[in-house]
Formats: structure tokens, sequence, C-alpha cells
């Protein structure tokens, strides 16, 4: 709650817009802290930055002299946290109080319940996809936590394993659950003599073939099935997993 928390008051991109360490005051005043209440939040702040700090989102100046400020910085994790970075949406879905309801009945779990976990124990049995269709805002926002998770490894994995998409042997790859083919668009674009697939459920795709990332790649393919009876076959099969839900 303390990392949703900062993330609603803008805290990581105060400091990013700093360039620099920053210091607990100027932090604080450049966040929307209402003037009358700005100066007996403060502390609290610097309290609340505290865990975030040793969980290594940003790092902090270790001065313990009396009245000395604290300067903050972001860490690589912490910039994860700025407008656009892969963490922001998946913190905004996670602690969605709807989602947090499983929690509280987690030891009831382990005690008393036969479902297979505590999220389908809260919801009378129904598993968490069956649940997304049923809430959109939740659905729209566990789409945007998969785009925005999949931008960055797209763009790590093209730029880091550059030597894997250009081995003489390999001439295709299949995204298995590629959903949006953000993955797929990235790789089929930086590497045009490798033919790519984004496979994954029919209704998943169903649209794919006309989205502005796909149009005009020659070397894309959507295909729908399930990957639990075939997967196309491709030189590499490509498996990205970015979270489970209980």
């Amino acid at each position: 709650m303390a990392l949703k928390c900062i993330v609603v008051l803008g805290v990581p991109d105060a400091i990013h817009r700093h360039q620099g360490p920053t210091s607990l005051s100027d932090l604080a005043s450049s966040l929307p802290l209402p003037l009358p209440l700005h100066h007996s939040k403060v502390d609290a702040l610097r309290r609340l930055m505290r865990p975030l700090v040793h969980a290594g989102f940003f790092t902090a100046t270790d001065k313990e002299e009396e009245g000395e400020d604290h300067y903050y910085s972001l860490t690589t994790m912490g910039k994860l946290l700025l407008p656009g970075g892969s963490l922001s949406p998946f913190i905004d879905l996670h602690l969605d109080p709807k989602m947090m309801a499983q929690w509280g009945m987690l030891s009831s779990w382990f005690l008393y319940s036969s479902d297979p976990v505590p999220f389908e124990m809260v919801r009378d049995g129904m598993s968490f996809w069956e649940w997304l269709e049923k809430a959109p805002d939740q659905k729209k926002a566990f789409r945007g936590v998969m785009i925005e998770d999949s931008k960055l490894v797209a763009r790590v994995l093209v730029s880091e394993c550059r030597e894997v998409f250009e081995e003489s042997w390999v001439e295709s790859l299949v995204d298995v659950g590629g959903g949006g083919g953000t993955m797929a668009v990235e790789i089929a674009k930086t590497f045009p003599k490798l033919k790519c697939t984004v496979f994954d459920l029919p209704r998943v795709v169903a649209n794919l073939k006309e989205g502005d990332g796909v149009k005009g790649l020659e070397n894309l393919e959507v295909v729908g099935g399930s990957m639990f009876e075939k997967v196309p076959p491709a030189d590499i099969v490509l498996l990205k997993v970015r979270m489970s839900f209980i």
C-alpha cells in the first residue's frame, strides 16, 4: 500500500524531474499536498519512503544528524514506477480493493477450503479469467498490465538477445499466449527475415489482424487456437510469463 501511495502521489515522477538526488523538502514541495497540511506531512513522507528504500525502489543518503535533510534517487527498479513504466499498471490492478479481498482469506483457505486458490474461494469458485469477463474495469487494467510489461520485455529481448534471433537456423518464431501481439510485433519489426506468429485463443486474437501494429508486417501471422491442444510449429517457441493471481 505504501508503493501504491507513492505512485498515486507522483513521487517517482517528482524525483525524475529533479534529474538528480532530491531532498525530502524539495520532494514534498513537488507533490500536490494541501498547504494547510504540508508541513505536518513531511515527516510522514520520510517514513513512507523508508520501506521503499529498503525494498530497492529508491536510494537515500544516510544522514543521521538531527535536522539533516534526506536525499532520494530512483533505482533501476524505481524507474519502472514512472508514467508509462510496466509496474504502475500492475500496482493499480493488484491493489484494487476487489483484488485484495482474497488475501484476507488466506489462512481460512489453508484451514478450511477445498477451492484451488483463495481467489476462487471468495468468488464462489469463479476463476480469475471468468471473473475478468464480468469485471470490465479490471479486465481493461489487466490488458494494460500485459501490454506495458510486454513492451519492456520486448525492448530488452531484441537488444540483449539479438544473437538468438540471428542464428542461421532460426527462421520462425511463435509467441504462445501472445495476447495483443506486442512481443511478436516488436520482434518482427526488428528482424524482418524472421517469420513470427502470434498464437492465442481465437477470441483474444479475433481482431488482431486489423490492428495498427500488425498491418503491413509481411513476416507476422496471427493464429487462433489453444496451446493445450496444439502449438504452431516454429524454430523458436516463446513463452512469456508475467505473474500469477491467487
